[in-house]
């Protein structure tokens, strides 16, 4: 069956907007064609392509916004959780995990050739 790349494109954005799919598989399944068929269509890097994903990403930002001002929200203990470990700093999502901060020793070796050299190393590292 032929079909026509603007077509496609329109039925593409409206399920997209209607249905608020953030993946490609979505579109595809929803407009009853293959995969190598949407792809002949809306080839990675073209215009369509690009249209489409920008409404993809789209969807998941809105999505992911209002799934953190769920957990925000929320008594779950287990969400908040989840919030604190994105919005947390390593050290901080670390310590949730358990886990306690590494101390990290390191050495050096300096190599001097005169003592006086030494000397005046050792008053500037004091």
């Amino acid at each position: 069956m032929a079909y026509k790349t603007s077509e496609l494109k329109k039925r593409a954005v409206t399920a997209i907007e209607n249905k608020r799919f953030i993946f490609f598989e979505d579109i595809y399944s929803s407009l009853g064609i293959s995969r190598s068929t949407f792809y002949e269509h809306f080839p990675k890097e073209s215009e369509g392509y690009n249209d489409l994903d920008r409404l993809l990403q789209e969807n998941k930002i809105s999505m992911k916004g209002g799934m953190r001002r769920k957990w925000y929200e929320s008594d779950n203990a287990s969400l908040q959780i989840s919030l604190y470990k994105i919005l947390g700093s390593e050290e901080e999502v670390q310590r949730l995990n358990g886990g306690k901060p590494e101390v990290v020793e390191k050495s050096v070796t300096i190599t001097v050739k005169s003592k006086e050299e030494a000397k005046e190393l050792a008053d500037e590292l004091l």
